[in-house]
């Protein structure tokens, strides 16, 4: 492999005795990203009282989620400890990327998860709603 000229390197900083490239962006929009999944995970168990309020059977996708808090719930653990997680792996493979200069793959991670995240995201959050828009439209 040939080595990239200096020229065609990214902006660097200096920390310590390693040059790191500079990252700021993609850090602050992943610990957003994960933030606001896990303050939506967090809200999953205040459905589950409103569900219960219904009476009436839940949509797959709907019990789905649920399943899946209650699992967590069981093994003692909240279900937003899904988003620290997958955040933990996510910066675990960048560093390692990073660490190995491997920083078009780093950087290509930075959007695959991005990719894999925020539809996750809207999932839930659908899944969440349907039983709130299948009761609108059968008052009507």
């Amino acid at each position: 492999m040939e080595p990239v000229p200096d020229s065609a390197r990214p902006p660097a900083i200096i920390l310590g005795s390693e040059i790191e490239p500079l990252g700021v962006f993609p850090v602050v929009a992943h610990v957003s990203m994960f933030a606001g999944f896990g303050w939506m995970l967090s809200h999953v168990p205040s459905f589950r009282v409103v569900f219960d309020d219904f009476g009436a059977e839940l949509p797959t996708p709907t019990r789905i989620v649920m399943s899946v808090n209650h699992m967590f719930e069981s093994a003692g653990l909240p279900l937003w400890t899904l988003a620290v997680g997958v955040a933990a792996m996510d910066f675990g493979v960048c560093w390692v990327l990073r660490r190995k200069h491997l920083l078009q793959a780093a950087n290509n991670w930075m959007w695959l998860v991005a990719a894999g995240v925020i539809p996750a995201s809207l999932i839930v959050q659908q899944c969440l709603m349907l039983p709130f828009l299948i009761l609108v439209h059968s008052m009507s």
